[in-house]
């Protein structure tokens, strides 16, 4: 009977270079008996188990109960499912998936990165998607109901997997903790969760590790994506995947002349009053905390950071206004081979 090791993400803490860590080492991985299942719902092109989080989206809870069934009887010792959508599933369908697992133990990990980091880097990966908030709308949309959202109390989301695998399922690991520590997060995961001390041999290429852009660059796709709202009608990165694979042949030099006045700092604090129910609430669970990620038997240590974004009053400017729509229309013009594009 293995175990199943169930990654939930959050988003923004580093489950890219995971997910793919554990996709191009499933190899070596399997020759200990540890299986990252690609079958059904894993490729090269899709290196997490999305599919999974839709089966049980769709109650198809038989074929997905099937499956992991057809896994577990393999005789491997650790089964790895990651997929940063599972924190939105309802305890409902979070059933189905207890379902499927049937007897087998359980361990459900989540990262805890502090929210002065991950409100900017979510900002960021939110334009990256064909959506156009400022920063301040987004931070101030964030925190409106901060109590109330799983994205700042993460504790809502920790609610749903323990009423369903119990409290000693869950397994909290402190992502700037790691950081901080220069503790190889991939090293972490494998030796505590999946009991691997093996070493691997992996291209760098070939590991997604989702570098933000820096904030005078998602401005510009954060305009851009504006524009081609107002024109197609309807959401899409189009503008994100075509500025990213040309940027080197781009010349932005007149935007960012007309945005050097205007790139504006906000200050956030771990601290403030905003968060301080959810922190609260959080501290409830430092129980489950993984040994050795922690200091002071802290979800994370409150931080402050200083980001930087652009005023929008750039596009008072005329001549920056003409530049921008001048590389909408080339880039909505430019035919390119690349996933995602709609």
């Amino acid at each position: 009977m293995p175990k199943y090791v169930v990654h939930i993400g959050p988003p923004k803490t580093a489950s890219k270079y995971l997910q793919s860590m554990l996709f191009d080492s499933r190899e070596a991985l399997r020759a200990d008996g540890i299986v990252y299942p690609e079958n059904l719902w894993t490729s090269s092109g899709g290196i997490t188990h999305h599919p999974v989080f839709e089966l049980l989206r769709e109650n198809r809870h038989s074929e997905l109960k099937e499956t992991l069934g057809r896994i577990s009887s393999t005789g491997c010792r650790v089964v790895v499912l990651s997929c940063e959508d599972f924190e939105n599933l309802t305890p409902q369908q979070l059933e189905g998936l207890r379902d499927a697992i049937g007897n087998c133990p359980v361990e459900i990990v989540y990262y805890c990165r502090r929210w002065c980091e991950r409100i900017p880097s979510a900002w960021k990966q939110t334009i990256t998607t064909g959506l156009y908030p400022t920063f301040p709308e987004f931070y101030l949309a964030s925190v409106r109901h901060a109590q109330y959202s799983g994205f700042i109390n993460s504790s809502l989301i920790w609610d749903k997997f323990v009423s369903l695998f119990g409290r000693n399922s869950l397994k909290l690991v402190s992502y700037n903790n790691l950081r901080d520590k220069k503790i190889d997060l991939f090293g972490h995961f494998a030796k505590h969760f999946l009991g691997w001390t093996g070493h691997l041999n992996v291209r760098r290429n070939l590991i997604d590790s989702n570098v933000s852009p820096n904030s005078i660059d998602t401005e510009i796709v954060r305009a851009l994506n504006w524009l081609d709202h107002q024109t197609v009608g309807r959401r899409r990165a189009n503008m994100h995947i075509k500025f990213s694979l040309m940027r080197p042949a781009i010349d932005t030099r007149v935007l960012e002349q007309a945005m050097a006045d205007e790139v504006e700092m906000i200050e956030l604090s771990d601290g403030a009053e905003v968060f301080r129910r959810s922190w609260m609430e959080m501290q409830k669970y430092t129980d489950c905390l993984v040994p050795g990620t922690f200091f002071r038997r802290r979800i994370f240590e409150l931080g402050t950071a200083s980001i930087p974004y652009v005023r929008s009053n750039y596009l008072l400017n005329d001549r920056a206004a003409r530049e921008l729509r001048s590389l909408y229309k080339r880039l909505d013009e430019t035919s390119v081979d690349a996933p995602g594009l709609t």
